[in-house]
């Protein structure tokens, strides 16, 4: 969507060279300051609850259901989340306009010299979390953080995430990817990141044409960065023998170091685990579940929308089931989903209100033989038969679109020839629901 945005934006600013042409109007400049004070004013008055500003966000928070396709540049119009987050997109790039604009006239540093600025930092591997963080931005995004940008990433740090898989982060961001840095760039951030130093001419004359997110695992599991990290090893990686296996049972009650929360900004109230979700934004379990023969069961926690359950494998194939979906109007599954927001292959619905909004309820979801069944309180709510099956194991994510949802009481194991279709989804013990 931010490539959509930018197109855009850049399409009314080429707009506004008729203006600029008039000596008599607003700079190229001032238009774009003026077109961002309006959509940030904008973004103001959504915040504080007004609804059909400019047109959009009809519905405001709680647009009908039958109205929703997923789609936030779509759903803007009746939709005050959906609204807000293209918001976020434009005024983003109405900012990176103004600071190219403001480069060409000697009003400000141009966004090549500032990174020029960090070409040479490297990352602070041991350091406290707070300048490791701002060591990060230095040498992958090539720029120094803003106070609020630092915050939350040392929040997540301190949440659980470990320094490996925020740099994975960091790598993966829209910022770091939009810079469209070719291969020699990329490598010389990825050494001064990984291993704290600058890249050899070897490395940079024979950088891997390959997925780069493989090039940055293959780094972090490399002697030398595993030596490079050695005293804060902890920081970076769990040992093996401290790596849980299945079954998986988690009460939430150690903090969230079995999660990766890196894309939300976790709350937690009673020993549970709540995000605001937006535009499907995800939490995940960190280790790998069976793709078959599995049961998940979770107490769940759902503000408006209900909350989807996906896992997948490495080739973006595998399972998805939602309970109290389309602002609590109807349920679905899917056999062959590819991801949060994505087409859907295999998609089937059961119309209903299946939860309860703004209550724990308790959660079990079966793929066993060849069926998906998903419970809540006991009650099956989605029954499919799904004839074929993945091999191997897959990440588990949870994600809503517009709601704040929680997790609590997670545990995944094996199932059992009984289990399944003939399931009755009997409430465990000691769950928030009983």
């Amino acid at each position: 969507m931010r490539t959509r945005v930018l197109l855009m934006t850049i399409a009314m600013t080429l707009t506004a060279v008729s203006v600029h042409a008039n000596p008599s109007s607003l700079s190229l400049e001032e238009y774009c300051e003026t077109l961002l004070s309006l959509k940030q004013g904008e973004l103001v008055r959504l915040q504080n609850g007004e609804t059909g500003v400019e047109g959009y966000a009809l519905f405001g928070t709680e647009p009908p259901a039958y109205l929703l396709t997923g789609d936030p540049w779509v759903d803007q119009l009746v939709s005050t989340a959906s609204r807000i987050e293209v918001l976020n997109e434009e005024i983003a790039s109405l900012e990176y306009v103004l600071s190219q604009l403001k480069h060409a006239t000697g009003d400000g540093p141009s966004t090549s010299s500032a990174a020029e600025g960090f070409d040479q930092a490297c990352a602070l591997l041991c350091a406290a979390d707070e300048e490791f963080i701002r060591s990060l931005y230095h040498c992958i995004t090539h720029r120094e953080p803003a106070a609020q940008e630092v915050e939350a990433q040392v929040g997540r740090l301190q949440n659980g995430t470990l320094r490996r898989n925020m740099v994975q982060y960091f790598f993966a961001s829209p910022e770091y990817v939009e810079q469209n840095h070719d291969g020699v760039r990329f490598i010389t951030d990825a050494c001064q990141a990984i291993y704290g130093r600058q890249p050899s001419d070897a490395e940079t004359s024979a950088w891997p044409r390959t997925d780069r997110s493989f090039i940055v695992i293959d780094m972090l599991d490399s002697p030398e960065h595993l030596a490079a990290t050695q005293d804060c090893a902890a920081l970076w990686r769990r040992d093996a023998a401290s790596v849980p296996t299945l079954p998986y049972a988690d009460d939430l009650s150690s903090g969230l170091a079995n999660w990766d929360v890196s894309k939300v900004k976790p709350q937690e109230a009673d020993g549970a685990l709540l995000w605001q979700s937006g535009n499907h934004l995800p939490v995940s379990w960190r280790y790998p579940i069976p793709m078959e023969d599995v049961v998940i069961e979770f107490d769940g926690w759902c503000e408006k929308n209900g909350l989807g359950v996906m896992w997948i494998n490495e080739e973006s194939g595998g399972y998805f089931a939602l309970l109290g979906g389309w602002f609590n109007t109807r349920s679905c599954s899917d056999g062959r989903i590819r991801g949060f927001g994505l087409p859907a292959e295999q998609r089937e619905y059961v119309d209903g209100a299946h939860i309860q909004l703004g209550e724990w309820q308790h959660y079990r979801l079966v793929r066993s033989g060849d069926w998906l069944d998903f419970y809540v309180d006991g009650t099956r709510i989605i029954h499919r038969e799904i004839l074929h099956r993945y091999e191997g194991q897959g990440t588990l994510t949870f994600a809503s679109y517009g709601s704040v949802v929680g997790i609590d009481n997670l545990r995944i194991y094996r199932a059992t020839a009984q289990e399944g279709s003939a399931a009755d989804g009997v409430l465990q013990a000691g769950n928030r629901s009983s």
